[in-house]
């Protein structure tokens, strides 16, 4: 059970004091805080947010203050690496997490390196509803595009971490703003166990707007960024088939697979944002090879979404 190799809430926290005391303050009413470990990693550095934390030394609580801004990946690895307990499940702070249901995951088997659970807006849509079994390269990007609700084996974390830091230290965006799918990909060209977990633990709490920005200060959802996206995450999968020639699992050729087709729809939201082309960014023919081997149901998914913006049906 996980239970047996103890667990910790892991909250990178930026300059959000006030939806950070309604997570904390969840911890506190419910007494979760006897049963797990919690880490406040402060990336502001925010006095607002110390002040919450030592608002809620009763809970046992630690805090992490950063001297400076490191990044959302950077504060993560950090937080990874306080980590006291086997286990660890990740938290945005204007998150809110379920406590019934962290106590479920409590009594969950163990034996994965990375467990994905159903992740819920505050309405109560599924922003990451959950298969059966084990995690596919298929699902690499629906299972990991949310990081709250991800648990983690920490101790298998070694070799992927290692590689998240080799990509930042190369300035490379995926990495500064997806580093749970990194860590992900990483796992399954290991062949680690990742797993389905059908429990919600944390959920939307206030939806904050995000201030997870790229190299170039960009919001990681505009177009240019999405196209920046492409090309870093198409030199992440480069790297893995030279540090995995083999492919032993055969999960790095169906992300490639899954890659190219999602390819497609970054690719044409950036141009349309755009209205052009950036000869640096369109470089090589990597976008073009792609397309190559992209399902025909997605170009047709796109042409269909494209005309009714265009017609407002």
């Amino acid at each position: 059970m996980i239970a047996d190799h103890g667990l910790t809430l892991l909250i990178p926290s930026y300059k959000r004091p006030e939806p950070l005391a309604a997570l904390l303050g969840r911890v506190r009413e419910s007494g979760i805080g006897s049963e797990i470990d919690i880490i406040v990693a402060d990336d502001g550095p925010d006095a607002g947010v110390q002040e919450v934390v030592r608002g809620f030394s009763d809970c046992g609580v630690r805090l992490i203050v950063n001297p400076t801004n490191i990044g959302y990946s950077r504060n993560l690895i950090q937080l990874f690496n306080a980590c006291r307990t086997s286990c660890a499940i990740l938290s945005a702070d204007d998150d809110l997490p379920d406590v019934d249901q962290i106590r479920a995951l409590l009594s969950t088997p163990s034996g994965f390196s990375m467990g994905v659970t159903i992740y819920r807006s505050k309405n109560g849509a599924i922003y990451r509803p959950v298969q059966q079994g084990r995690v596919t390269g298929r699902y690499f990007r629906p299972a990991s595009n949310h990081a709250p609700g991800i648990v983690y084996h920490v101790p298998d974390l070694a070799n992927a971490i290692a590689y998240l830091a080799r990509r930042l230290d190369g300035g490379c965006d995926f990495a500064l703003t997806y580093p749970q799918v990194v860590l992900l990909m990483y796992l399954l060209c290991e062949g680690r166990e990742c797993r389905w977990i059908p429990l919600s633990p944390i959920n939307e709490g206030s939806s904050e707007p995000s201030g997870v920005l790229n190299s170039k200060g960009i919001a990681y959802y505009a177009g240019s960024a999405r196209l920046q996206e492409f090309f870093c995450l198409w030199s992440i999968l480069e790297e893995l088939e030279a540090l995995f020639p083999d492919d032993p699992t055969g999960e790095l050729g169906v992300m490639r697979r899954e890659h190219n087709t999602n390819a497609f729809g970054l690719v044409s939201q950036a141009v349309l944002e755009l209205k052009g082309f950036d000869a640096d960014l369109w470089r090589g023919s990597a976008v073009f090879n792609s397309l190559r081997s992209v399902r025909p149901s997605a170009l047709l998914k796109f042409g269909a979404d494209r005309i009714r913006r265009r017609f407002g049906r």
